[in-house]
Formats: structure tokens, C-alpha cells, sequence
């Protein structure tokens, strides 16, 4: 569905001029603020100008295309109502025309007598044939230039009544059809809000099912009803383009049997040749079948088709919203979680680093101060140790040294006593007299 949504804006830019313009300068960037037509919708109005070649674009398809890209409503139709009636009718002199010009370039083989001349015809018919509506296209094409023909041939009072029934018919029914099909456009696609739903821009994918202002919106309508309405809108604008292109088709074809300055033998030669063409459409491409009975069967099966359409549209542009709101919600998410996840990592990575470069920076510094510190930890350690050890030897050998010289003194004492005492007895034995050992003895 996305790939024949973008095939159908395709077209839609190669189909206008100005679009087409806009994307050759800008590329993408040119067409984003077009407003493009639903592809089904869009498909069925260029059913209706597939035989352009015989009959321009209908002018009812024109000004549909025209509101429709520029999201106009239908109060600016009322507002603008004269602007546009001497638009279109330019527009018509330039379609007719167009018409006739086709018309003559089509008829002269016959008429230089070239064999084989209606191959080219056939070939060209059978290959616009197979969209919606063709039929009826044809067979409107062909009845007019059948009855235009013999209008201009003897007794052409039948056909020449023919002719003015069907004109008159016409003009009838563009009226009546056109009223309710304005209508039914005012009730459900009056307001910007409402005609969102079957157009659209690449800018702003958006579509506006609400209902705020009391607006009739066939978004809010079920599938049947959806079907039924788009039905009848679309019989509508059929019946609007199959008479005003009988009415058209009529007067191109008119026109090259009445202009100036052509003799007898030139009309009659180009009678004869509108007649044959004609013949080979409704004879021979027709082949009997009437364009009416395919009308409705075409309608119907366009109508549920939109209606379908719609709704998927409506989806894809919401998942297109989807994606644009993740995109942006994504972005600032990123800013915020890159905020806290720097704050979080710088944390955890000071940390780490710090830890890193610590455990590097102590062993750099290990080994460059411990050459350093171990020098002055070994003066300082050296100096400290040499007193605390020599006050802690002087201690210990002073007192061994005390200990053992107080031995020493003490045994040198015993022995100096001892000996000093037997000397000293025997130098007072010597001294006392001998009485007075006797009387101590005794």
C-alpha cells in the first residue's frame, strides 16, 4: 500500500507542470508542501481524462483537482464562483479546440485514402482502454460523432433531433448532479478539517478524523456507510464528465464541419471520414456494449476501494507520527541520558582512575621515593638506632661490667680479707705476749 501511495504521488508531480517544475529545482524538499489527492481518488479522476486525446479533462475533474491540491473548501467556490466561471471558460475554447485540431489529424488518412488507416485508431483506443469508466467513455465518444456525422448528411432531421434531446439532457443533468454533488461536499468535506481526510502533504502527515466543530466527517462513518457515500459521489461526478464530454465532443466535432472556407468536397470528405470513425469505435471497439451498465459496476468497486484506502492511509500516517515523535523523543532522551550518564561514568571513572593512577602513581613514586626516603630513612633510622643501641649497650655492659666488677671486688675483697686477716692474726700473735694467750686460752 506505501509503494502504490508513493507511485501515486509519482504521477501526481510528473501529471502537473508546476509540480513537476518544483521537484526538477528542489528534489524532495520542492514538494513537501503539496498537497496531494488520495491514490484511489486521485486514480478515478484520471480515469476520466484517460481519453483526453478525444475529449480534454472534464472540466468537473479539472476543478476538482484544483481544490483538492490547493485544500480548498467549498465556501471558497461561492466566494470565487465568478473568477472561476471565466477561468473555465477559457479553458473550455482551449479544449475544444484542442478536440478538433485531434480530431482533423485523426480523420486525414481516410480522407488521403490510407490503407490500414483506422489500425492506428484501434491501436491507440485498445491501449487507453482498462481503467474505470472506459466504456462509458467510448460510447459516449463514439454515439456523439456518429450523430454530429449524420446530422450533416441527407435527412438529417432525426439525428439533428437526436443531437438537441441529448444536449438538452446534458446541460440537465450537469445541473441536477452538480447540485448534489456540492452538496454532499458541503455536509462532508466543507471545512479544512474534513477534506484532510482524503488529501494529504509529505510536510505534515497528518489527517484530522475530529469532530469539533459538529462537522458531518466520513472518517467517523462505518465501512458501509463510508462505501455508500463515496458511491454516490462518484456517480456524480461521472455523470457531470460523460455529459459535459458529449456536449464537448460535439462542438469540437461541429467545429470542423462548419469553418470557414471549406469547400464541398472537403466537407463531404470529412463527414464521411467522422462517420467511419465512429463506425470503428462502436462497431468494432464497442462491439454492442453499452456504457451504463458499466457505470455502477466501476463505481462500486472504486468506492470500496477508497473507503479501504482511507482507513489504511489514516494508519500509515499515524505510524509516520509514531516514528517522527520516537525520533524526536529519542534525541532528547540521548541529551538527557548522555547528561547522566557522563555525570554517573565520570564518577565511576574518577574513581577507577583514580584507583589506576594511584596504584601507577604509588609505585612510580614507591620507586622514585623509596631510593629517597630509604637514604634518609637509613640516616635518620641510623642515627636513631646507633644512640638508642649505644645507650642500650652501655646500659646492658655497664651493668654486666658493675656486676662482674662487684664480683671481682667482692672475691678480691674475700681473698684480700682472708689473707689480710691470717696476716694480721699472725702479726698480733706476734705482738701479743704469751701471758695473755694463755689466759685467753684458758
Amino acid at each position: 500500500m506505501l509503494k502504490f501511495k508513493q507511485i501515486n504521488e509519482a504521477y501526481q508531480v510528473l501529471g502537473d507542470i508546476d509540480k513537476r517544475k518544483m521537484y526538477n529545482k528542489f528534489g524532495y524538499d520542492g514538494i513537501k508542501g503539496v498537497n496531494f489527492i488520495h491514490p484511489t481518488i486521485y486514480y478515478m479522476l484520471s480515469s476520466l481524462e484517460k481519453f483526453a486525446y478525444y475529449t480534454g479533462s472534464p472540466n468537473i475533474v479539472t476543478l476538482l483537482k484544483f481544490f483538492l491540491e490547493k485544500k480548498l473548501t467549498i465556501d471558497d467556490i461561492d466566494t470565487k464562483s465568478e473568477f472561476l466561471s471565466k477561468i473555465m471558460e477559457e479553458y473550455q475554447k482551449e479544449r475544444e479546440s484542442f478536440i478538433s485540431e485531434n480530431l482533423i489529424s485523426r480523420l486525414q488518412p481516410y480522407i488521403d485514402s490510407i490503407r490500414n488507416w483506422d489500425v492506428q485508431i484501434k491501436d491507440q483506443i485498445y491501449g487507453l482502454m482498462g481503467s474505470p469508466f472506459d466504456i462509458a467513455i467510448i460510447d459516449s465518444i463514439g454515439w456523439t460523432l456518429q450523430y454530429v456525422s449524420t446530422s450533416h448528411m441527407r435527412n438529417p432531421k432525426r439525428s439533428i433531433k437526436k443531437l438537441e434531446t441529448r444536449t438538452k439532457k446534458n446541460n440537465e443533468t450537469i445541473v441536477y448532479e452538480s447540485h448534489k454533488l456540492i452538496h454532499t461536499l458541503r455536509e462532508y468535506f466543507g471545512s479544512n478539517e474534513q477534506i484532510n481526510s482524503i488529501i494529504y502533504n509529505l510536510e505534515y502527515n497528518t489527517l484530522n478524523d475530529n469532530n469539533e466543530n459538529g462537522y458531518q466527517n466520513i472518517m467517523n462513518l462505518n465501512h458501509k456507510k463510508q462505501k455508500k457515500l463515496l458511491e454516490a459521489i462518484i456517480n456524480y461526478i461521472v455523470n457531470i464528465s460523460l455529459s459535459d464530454i458529449e456536449n464537448t465532443v460535439k462542438n469540437a466535432a461541429e467545429s470542423i464541419l462548419t469553418v470557414e472556407g471549406l469547400n464541398e468536397r472537403a466537407l463531404s470528405k470529412r463527414i464521411e471520414s467522422l462517420r467511419m470513425l465512429a463506425n470503428v469505435i462502436r462497431k468494432y471497439i464497442l462491439k454492442g456494449k453499452k456504457g451504463k451498465k458499466y457505470i455502477k459496476r466501476d463505481a462500486k468497486s472504486l468506492s470500496g476501494k477508497i473507503a479501504y484506502e482511507i482507513k489504511l492511509i489514516k494508519i500509515i500516517h499515524k505510524l509516520l507520527q509514531i516514528e517522527e515523535n520516537v525520533e524526536e523523543n529519542v534525541e532528547e532522551n540521548v541529551e538527557e541520558n548522555v547528561e547522566e550518564n557522563v555525570e554517573e561514568n565520570v564518577e565511576e571513572n574518577v574513581e577507577e582512575n583514580v584507583e589506576e593512577n594511584i596504584e601507577e602513581n604509588i609505585e612510580e613514586n614507591v620507586e622514585e621515593n623509596v631510593e629517597e626516603s630509604v637514604e634518609e630513612t637509613v640516616e635518620e633510622s641510623v642515627d636513631e638506632n646507633v644512640e638508642e643501641t649505644v645507650e642500650e649497650s652501655v646500659e646492658e655492659n655497664v651493668e654486666e661490667t658493675v656486676e662482674e666488677n662487684l664480683e671481682n671486688i667482692q672475691e678480691d675483697i674475700d681473698e684480700n680479707t682472708n689473707e689480710n686477716v691470717e696476716d694480721n692474726v699472725e702479726e698480733i700473735d706476734d705482738e701479743i705476749p704469751s701471758e695473755h694467750n694463755e689466759e685467753y686460752d684458758e
